[in-house]
C-alpha cells in the first residue's frame, strides 16, 4: 500500500503537468485506472481507489513529448534522470 503522502503528492503533480501541456496526451498506469474506476469504487467500497504514486504518461508524437519535455524542465523545474521510450508503430493498410 502507498502512503497517502506519496499518492497527494503525485496527484497535485500530475494536476500541474496535465495544465501545463497542451499537446494531446494519454493518462497510463495507475491514474489512469484511477480515473477510469474511482467513481464506481467509491460508491461500492465507501473509499476513495488507491491511486499512484508515479506518473506514466503517453504522446502522439516525439515532437510533443518534446514540446512537453520543455515545459516540464522549464516552468516545472522537473529533472529527467531517465526516459523510457516505447513506441507503437502501426502497419500502413495495404490498397
Amino acid at each position: 500500500m502507498y502512503d497517502d503522502t506519496e499518492i497527494e503528492i503525485s496527484y497535485k503533480y500530475l494536476s500541474k503537468v496535465i495544465s501545463k501541456l497542451n499537446e494531446p496526451i494519454c493518462i497510463l498506469g495507475g491514474w489512469a485506472i484511477f480515473f477510469t474506476v474511482n467513481k464506481n469504487f467509491q460508491s461500492q467500497m465507501k473509499r476513495v481507489y488507491i491511486g499512484s504514486r508515479d506518473i506514466d504518461l503517453g504522446f502522439n508524437s516525439i515532437s510533443s513529448f518534446k514540446h512537453a519535455a520543455t515545459i516540464l524542465e522549464k516552468e516545472l523545474a522537473f529533472e529527467f534522470l531517465f526516459v523510457t521510450l516505447r513506441m507503437c508503430i502501426r502497419k500502413p493498410e495495404k490498397t
